[in-house]
């Protein structure tokens, strides 16, 4: 005898690096989370985090906005601007903008 059963509940797939930025705010969406900040994260005071992950080791220098953003290990922002739809990582920023529409997050 053959059934249905449901074994995905979501089918995210991770070919471009807009993706990974995706995938994380949906984890946060599900688990019903503002944000995820990992271990050692330093937050200059005034620094507002909404809909973001960051991971180990962030730092942030300086009073911003971060906003539907992904955050690497060890990254240290030293920007006075958001961050906004965008994933960073040492050495590199990637704009998200393009690929993320109200829907996705």
């Amino acid at each position: 005898r053959v059934r249905s059963a449901e074994v995905i509940r979501d089918d995210l797939n991770i070919s471009y690096p807009e993706d990974l930025l995706v995938v994380n705010l949906h984890y946060l969406r599900r688990k019903g989370l503002e944000s995820w900040i990992g271990k050692d994260v330093q937050l200059a005071p005034g620094t507002t985090v909404e809909n973001s992950v960051l991971m180990d080791g962030v730092r942030v220098e300086h009073p911003i906005a971060i906003k539907d953003s992904l955050i690497f290990p060890g990254k240290s922002i030293t920007r006075r601007t958001p961050v906004e739809r965008k994933i960073l990582l040492d050495g590199r920023e990637v704009d998200c903008a393009h690929a993320i529409d109200g829907t996705a997050i």
